[in-house]
């Protein structure tokens, strides 16, 4: 049975890309074959974090041949503003400064729906479309948030967020998702914790990266509360163009 909100995909997958051929062969021989230069960057103060928190735990082989052949690197981002409600804008194009910052002679260029986040189901269903349209090498999919307010079964997100996973790999696609951001107290604790968790697993089973924004955030918070701060959740988002940049070119070995 299809869940709601689905498709039913074509079970025929398409052939290997040249694209993903030659990610492939350049993951392979990545213990071998040298990378661009990267610029050194360095984190704000506010935003520093230990570096085994950045770790994606999943290989970009798609991202890395983009990178080692200093082509276009395109990434496609979906759910709200990274850097906070209100700043899309400002979060992607922050995004884009990180990455090229550290990436020598790599231009980055950043798909942008410009869409507050839906629940897991209806963001596949875009995702699907984004993705045949514009072919990035990596989609980063912020999710959970909405489905926690929304009071879903964790257990109905997992399944829907495996299915789109798998069908994005299929793709020849990288993907890294996000987790939801750290919020004291938050309303329905209980789900919203669960849905980390479910996120957490889909990654780890799936095989593709994770961005642990809640835990980054609750990192930041703690931070700030044992130097009597007073950091507000859009403070903390504010970090997240820095560390997700700085994640990603972590996972190419730099």
């Amino acid at each position: 049975m299809v869940p709601f909100g689905f498709v039913e995909t074509d079970k025929r997958r398409r052939p290997l890309s040249r694209r993903y051929s030659v990610a492939v062969a350049v993951a392979l021989f990545l213990a071998w074959l040298p990378l661009p230069a990267a610029t050194a960057a360095v984190l704000s103060s506010e935003c520093r974090v230990p570096d085994e928190m950045l770790s994606l735990s999943a290989p970009l082989p798609t991202m890395t041949a983009a990178v080692a052949q200093e082509r276009a690197l395109k990434i496609l981002v979906l759910g709200p503003a990274l850097a906070g409600s209100g700043n899309h804008q400002r979060g992607r194009s922050r995004l884009q400064k990180e990455l090229e910052l550290r990436l020598a002679g790599v231009k980055v260029e950043i798909l942008d729906e410009r869409r507050g986040s839906a629940l897991v189901q209806d963001d596949f269903a875009r995702i699907r479309h984004e993705v045949i349209r514009n072919d990035p090498d990596l989609v980063v999919w912020q999710v959970g948030t909405s489905d926690a307010v929304a009071g879903v079964d964790p257990e109905v997100f997992a399944v829907a967020l495996a299915r789109a996973a798998r069908w994005i790999k299929e793709q020849r696609v990288d993907l890294v998702l996000m987790d939801p951001v750290f919020i004291p107290f938050v309303d329905h604790e209980k789900v919203y914790l669960q849905i980390v968790d479910r996120i957490d697993q889909i990654a780890s089973t799936e095989k593709v990266g994770l961005f642990r924004r809640y835990a980054l955030t609750g990192h930041l918070e703690s931070e700030r509360q044992k130097a009597q701060g007073d950091g507000t959740p859009g403070e903390r988002r504010a970090c997240t163009p820095q560390l997700l940049a700085e994640a990603l070119v972590l996972s190419l070995g730099r």
